[in-house]
């Protein structure tokens, strides 16, 4: 049925035919050409037309064009489509605002809330029941729990029978303390307990882990044991092993939907950190971020209440990976530093992060041999390790993660090494124009390097899967000694002491050094000093005879050969305090000198000073409990 028209008129123009047919100018031309559109030109000016309506609507009928509507349907159809497009308008600017704050995600924030002010060394991670932080704290040996008000304030202990307590994890209503028993070795397995937040007495889980976390429904604990996670029922205290993975696994962590754990493995060689997923039953495990960005050696993560957002601790601050459904998912950094904020955990509320904080420093002190009296060296200068040149002209320090070479009084600075290579345990050659050090590129072995100092060029001596630390020289400069990590190289490169010649830079292992580190070559050249990984006790070998001795019956600490090698210094933290002791090479008799009393030591290393006085570094970097929005 032909629809009627309230006007019967001609149309006149290509404008009026276009709107008949509810179509373009241009569409109504190429019907005319294509399709037989009844359009009469008219002789005259150029465009003149004549077209009937009549004619038009039978052509209408006759033709199957889509988008072809009378002038009512046209007018509809219009309005329709005004309200379609303005809802479409619509939908898709509320469309682009979503992508935006999805795209962005949490910016980085300098609007910081200090929680702690204690001064007190912390360690992560920091939970929460909703009301209060806890966390540990550290000085001099001890550890503790300590709980702050979670808006700030000032801490305050809380009390556990338990030796040497660290926080791993809150239960999941928030009632109990998952806590380590921490032992000599803060890096070593130690017992679990659950502890009631009421003051119940503690329950011990006989397990002994680095590490652990409640599952989803609460009805087993994970724990970390080595290489392997394991799941502890808490009543029968039966235990299964949960999953294997490739470095040791801790800081373990489920999503809120409890689908999913992640947790922060350190690679057995270098240390280094990833982070790795893993379904709840343990299968399906995967590694997050692959190396080669920032953020790829992360870990030390949790995810926010609602499960948005994954916070972790990567490369120079804290990061954040947004896990919305429209999101990139890629991590933006939200924290710079220094200072350097580690273990960051979202609020409860999901809108803060806690973070402890941590600006590192290391202060040089000098002790005298005699009285013990400390006296501050370099006071302006930030020192972790000295070494003396043999004229005792320049000094070389190692100072957070940078190398300097410098007058003895630290006028004429010159950086050696930055950020990129760590730097450890220098010594000097016995010429004076060249320096042994431990160095350690991101991702690799500790190596054994020389650094000539007159051209400041460094040469790596060694390229092995081991690590090489703590280098001394031979008294003819020919020679390297050098040993590995204890707690880092196992069976599959045993731990033992090793020989470099410096100018083929070949290495041999010095017979029957099995199982022991930190070596250090007599000035004389008779000796060389080393510490037994499992006793601790100082060994002694004779380079002459090639034999080994048991030079002391109790720990010692990190060897200081006398200025003239007949004696070796040692400092040990005992139960009445952090001391310092000398052994004497011929008898062995041993004594103790002086014990150091509030000051918080980094006891990696001691030295002599060429007055005979000791050497350490003091401990003086700062570490408090921060709030970040986000």
């Amino acid at each position: 049925m032909v629809p009627e028209h309230r006007a019967h008129t001609v149309l006149n123009t290509w404008q009026d035919v276009a709107s008949y047919l509810g179509v373009s100018v241009r569409t109504a031309q190429t019907y005319e050409k294509m399709l037989g559109l009844p359009v009469r030109r008219m002789p005259g000016p150029r465009g003149r037309i004549v077209a009937d309506p009549k004619e038009l609507d039978r052509w209408k009928l006759q033709t199957a064009v889509p988008g072809v509507k009378s002038p009512e349907i046209a007018s509809r159809s219009k309005a329709r489509l005004l309200i379609f497009a303005g809802l479409l308008t619509g939908a898709v600017a509320l469309l682009v605002v979503l992508l935006i704050r999805v795209r962005t995600g949490p910016t980085p924030s300098l609007l910081l809330t200090p929680i702690t002010h204690s001064g007190f060394t912390k360690f992560a991670p920091i939970v929460s029941d909703g009301k209060q932080l806890f966390f540990t704290e550290h000085q001099n040996g001890r550890y503790w729990i300590s709980t702050v008000p979670i808006g700030g304030g000032d801490t305050r202990e809380f009390h556990t029978a338990i030796p040497n307590p660290y926080v791993c994890a809150i239960s999941n209503d928030g009632k109990s303390l998952l806590i380590r028993a921490v032992g000599k070795d803060f890096n070593e397995r130690g017992a679990l307990f659950i502890q009631p937040l009421d003051g119940s007495p503690a329950m011990p889980l006989q397990v002994f882990a680095f590490d652990g976390i409640w599952t989803p429904d609460g009805r087993s604990v994970l724990s970390t044991q080595g290489t392997e996670i394991w799941r502890v029922d808490p009543e029968t205290k039966a235990a299964s092993r949960f999953l294997a993975a490739s470095g040791q696994p801790w800081w373990l962590r489920f999503s809120p939907d409890g689908k999913r754990l992640r947790f922060t493995s350190s690679d057995l060689k270098s240390q280094e950190l990833s982070l790795w997923e893993a379904a709840a039953d343990g299968t399906g495990l995967r590694r997050v971020f692959e190396d080669g960005k920032p953020w790829g050696k992360g870990g030390t993560g949790s995810w926010t209440p609602d499960g948005s957002y994954f916070i972790f601790q990567g490369a120079g601050g804290v990061w954040v990976q947004d896990l919305r459904i429209l999101a990139g998912h890629t991590p933006v950094q939200l924290t710079q530093g220094p200072p350097i904020y580690r273990g960051p955990a979202p609020s409860p509320e999901g809108r803060k992060v806690f973070a402890r904080s941590e600006v590192p420093r290391g202060d040089l002190v000098q002790f005298d041999i005699d009285t013990g009296k400390p006296e501050l060296l370099l006071p302006d200068k930030a020192v972790e390790i000295v070494a003396f040149s043999p004229d005792r002209r320049r000094i070389v320090t190692c100072a957070h993660q940078e190398f300097i070479v410098s007058n003895t009084d630290g006028s004429e600075p010159r950086t050696l090494l930055t950020r990129m290579i760590q730097s450890a345990f220098p010594q000097w050659s016995p010429d004076g124009k060249r320096v042994v050090v431990s160095t350690r590129r991101r991702g690799e072995p500790w190596r054994v390097s020389m650094i000539n100092m007159t051209d400041f060029s460094m040469e790596e001596l060694t390229d092995t899967l081991i690590n090489g630390l703590h280098p001394t020289f031979s008294p003819d400069g020919s020679h390297v000694v050098f040993g590995s990590i204890p707690s880092v190289d196992d069976a599959a490169h045993p731990l033992r002491l090793f020989l470099l010649d410096v100018s083929a830079k070949t290495t041999e292992a010095i017979p029957g050094s099995e199982g022991l580190y930190s070596p250090s070559w007599s000035g004389s050249g008779e000796y060389i000093a080393a510490l037994d990984s499992k006793s601790n006790h100082m060994m002694l070998y004779t380079v002459a005879s090639k034999k080994w001795i048991e030079l002391t019956k109790d720990p010692a600490g990190y060897p200081a050969w006398a200025n003239d090698s007949t004696a070796i210094y040692f400092a040990h933290r005992e139960p009445d305090g952090f001391w310092f002791n000398r052994v004497d090479v011929k008898s062995g008799a041993s004594r103790r000198l002086f014990r150091v009393q509030g000051e918080k030591l980094l006891t990696r290393w001691i030295g002599v000073h060429p007055n005979g006085s000791l050497l350490a570094a003091r401990d003086s970097s700062v570490s408090e409990i921060f709030a970040i929005p986000f």
